[in-house]
């Protein structure tokens, strides 16, 4: 029993440990809105920045990733595609 509970244990903090990069794995960039991107913990909003300047052909330009991070700041109904692409939405 006691090896059982070790296990479980085991398990369940290797769920947890892993929920977030899966989740980051399978998000689509093209419908992300910048109130989701802000929901996100930093790392993985760090893997959807990384994935949205390859998008518009910005690697590793990090005034563009600043841009990201400003527009979702103010507007949280633009997708994040549109704020790395300096459209702020239409709050």
């Amino acid at each position: 029993m006691n090896t059982f509970l070790k296990t479980a244990a085991a398990a369940s903090l290797m769920a947890t440990l892993s929920a977030p990069a899966f989740a980051a794995a399978h998000m689509d960039i093209n419908t992300m809105s910048c109130a989701e991107f802000n929901e996100l913990e930093a790392a993985d909003q760090a893997k959807v920045t990384e994935m949205v300047l390859a998008e518009v052909n910005q690697d590793g330009d990090e005034a563009r990733a600043d841009l990201l991070m400003r527009t979702c700041e103010r507007s949280l109904d633009a997708t994040v595609l549109e704020a790395a692409s300096g459209q702020g939405g239409t709050e």
